[in-house]
C-alpha cells in the first residue's frame, strides 16, 4: 500500500514539475528585424536557441506564419508588399510576388494562416488626408497562396490593423487595432481585438498595456499569447492572457532581435533556408522602412543596420 501510495506521489509530482516547466519556458520561431533571420528563441530567459539562415536581408519582414498540412511557412515583407513562401522541411523558398499594389498606398502590415477556412489572410493599411485630417484605413484580404494576388477583401474601416495571428485553440483571428483620428497620423487607444473575416467586425476585446505592441504569436494552451513590447526601458517579450487581459514582461528582445514579424510555436523543424540571390526585378530595396503601427505617438521610422 505504500509502495502505491508513493508512487501516486512521484508520479504527481513529475507532472507537476512538468507543467511549471512548460509555463516559463517555449521555443518560438521569429524573424530577426536586423538581417531578416530565422531565428529560435525562448521568450520567457531570452536566450537564442538557434538560427536557421534567412530571407532577402534588405526587406522589412513583419509577417510570418505556418500552413502545418502543408509543412510551409510564409513571410511578408513591407514597403515591397513581397510575399515568400517556405518549405520547412527543406528550407526550399519562392517568391511569389507582391500582396495588392507594390507601388500604390496600401502597405502589408501582418499575415495569418487560418487552418480552419485553409486561407492566408493579409491586413493592408494605407494613410489618407480627409479635410486636413490625416486618417487610417485597414483591410482584410485572402491572398492567393501560389501568386500572392488578391482573391478578395473587406474592409475593416478607419482603424489601424496589424500583428494579424490566427489562433488553432480558439479559431479566431486575432489583431492589434488602434483608432486613428489625429491630424499629424498618430494612432492612439491600441487594443488586442478579434476579426471576423466573414463580416469585417473588429471586436475590441482590451486595450494594450504596452507603450507600443508588435507582433503576436500563441503558446500551446491558446489562453496565452506571446508580444514584443517597446518600453521607455528597453525592448521585452511579454506574455497576453486572453481571459484577463493581463500583461506580464517577460525577458528582453534585443539578444534574438525578433520583433515585428509576429512568432510561432516551434513544434516543427525548420531546415536552413540559404538567401543567396537578389530579389526578383521590380521588388524595390528600400534603405529604410517606415513601420506603420498602431500606438505610436508619430510615424516610426526604422533604418536596416
Amino acid at each position: 500500500m505504500k509502495d502505491i501510495i508513493w508512487r501516486c506521489f512521484c508520479a504527481s509530482l513529475i507532472n507537476i514539475l512538468f507543467l511549471m516547466s512548460y509555463s516559463v519556458q517555449a521555443s518560438m520561431l521569429g524573424m530577426t528585424w536586423g538581417e531578416s533571420q530565422f531565428v529560435s528563441f525562448d521568450p520567457y530567459t531570452g536566450n537564442v536557441l538557434g538560427y536557421h539562415g534567412g530571407l532577402d536581408p534588405n526587406e522589412g519582414f513583419v509577417g510570418l506564419t505556418r500552413d502545418p498540412s502543408q509543412n510551409t511557412l510564409f513571410a511578408a515583407a513591407q514597403v515591397s508588399n513581397s510575399l515568400y513562401k517556405v518549405n520547412s522541411n527543406t528550407g526550399d523558398f519562392s517568391y511569389l510576388g507582391s500582396i495588392g499594389d507594390s507601388q500604390g498606398s496600401e502597405v502589408v502590415t501582418s499575415i495569418a494562416f487560418d487552418q480552419s477556412a485553409d486561407t492566408l489572410y493579409a491586413t493592408l493599411v494605407s494613410n489618407n488626408n480627409f479635410g486636413g485630417a490625416s486618417v487610417w484605413n485597414s483591410k482584410l484580404v485572402a491572398v492567393s497562396t501560389s501568386d500572392a494576388s488578391v482573391e478578395s477583401e473587406i474592409d475593416l474601416g478607419n482603424i489601424f490593423a496589424g500583428s494579424l495571428l490566427f489562433n488553432p485553440f480558439d479559431g479566431l483571428l486575432y489583431a492589434l487595432t488602434a483608432d486613428s483620428s489625429d491630424k499629424d497620423g498618430s494612432t492612439a487607444n491600441e487594443q488586442l481585438s478579434s476579426v471576423d473575416p466573414i463580416t469585417g467586425i473588429v471586436k475590441n476585446l482590451f486595450p494594450s498595456q504596452e507603450e507600443i505592441l508588435i507582433g503576436l504569436g500563441v503558446i500551446p494552451d491558446g489562453d496565452k499569447l506571446i508580444g514584443w513590447a517597446n518600453r521607455s526601458d528597453g525592448h521585452f517579450f511579454t506574455e497576453i492572457d486572453i481571459s484577463t487581459g493581463t500583461f506580464t514582461q517577460l525577458a528582453s528582445a534585443d539578444p534574438s532581435d525578433a520583433c515585428c514579424s509576429g512568432f510561432l510555436y516551434e513544434d516543427f523543424t525548420l531546415a536552413d533556408v540559404n538567401f543567396d540571390s537578389p530579389p526578383p526585378s521590380g521588388i524595390p530595396i528600400p534603405s529604410a522602412v517606415w513601420l506603420f503601427f498602431s500606438s505610436l505617438a508619430s510615424l516610426l521610422v526604422v533604418t536596416r543596420k
